[in-house]
């Protein structure tokens, strides 16, 4: 399953001719596309280690809506 989600976000990403993520519900990366010009420190920062830092998560947390 994870292959099939590389290559639809991969297909996706080059379509609309930007970086992509996919970050699960807890905020960890899940997958990228190719990094281009367009992509940002926190997506850089979350792909280099993997995770999103407490920072960040508690900003996605406040942003995002209630379930």
């Amino acid at each position: 399953m994870a292959d099939r989600l590389q290559e639809e976000l991969d297909a996706l990403a080059i379509r609309l001719g930007r970086s992509l993520t996919v970050d699960g519900l807890d905020g960890e990366l899940l997958v990228h596309s190719t990094q281009g010009d367009d992509a940002d420190q926190a997506r850089i920062a979350s792909i280099l280690l993997r995770h999103v830092t407490p920072e960040r998560r508690e900003h996605l947390k406040r942003t995002l809506p209630a379930d």
